[in-house]
């Protein structure tokens, strides 16, 4: 196997495979989670390490990150059905918001400020979600 090079990623759960066998030219390029080094043998001496940072493709090609969270204006335009009352306080005016199964809870403060006009995931207004300003 004179001239084979072997590529493998060490503590990424997977490697790549480089291969040539110095008569085709080609090369052989199987990559498996990448992620972490690559260490590359050498048919002479000792191993090469070199750090990679692997940003593949996403979506249905690769992994995901997590979803980006929803605006303020994503919730307060989108529902299942029409906002309807649900409470008042000494502040401002509470509406349901249904979007799918999922109940949310918009606070609309009496004295109008951006920064109190705020989506909850509880009646009680105290799991915020996403506010306005």
């Amino acid at each position: 196997m004179s001239g084979d090079i072997v590529v493998s990623i060490v503590g990424g759960g997977g490697g790549i495979v480089v291969s040539t066998d110095n008569t085709s030219g080609d090369i052989i390029i199987a990559p498996e989670n990448l992620g972490g080094d690559i260490i590359i043998a050498t048919e002479n001496g000792g191993p090469i390490t070199v750090d990679i940072n692997y940003t593949g493709p996403q979506g249905p090609q690769g992994p995901v990150g997590p979803p980006a969270p929803l605006s303020w204006e994503y919730y307060a335009s989108n529902w299942s059905a029409p906002p309807a009352q649900v409470g008042t306080t000494a502040q401002g005016v509470i509406y349901s918001h249904i979007l799918g199964s999922i109940t949310r809870y918009r606070f609309i403060p009496t004295a109008y400020s951006a920064a109190q006009d705020a989506f909850y995931s509880d009646l009680a207004l105290t799991a915020l979600i996403v506010a306005r300003g």
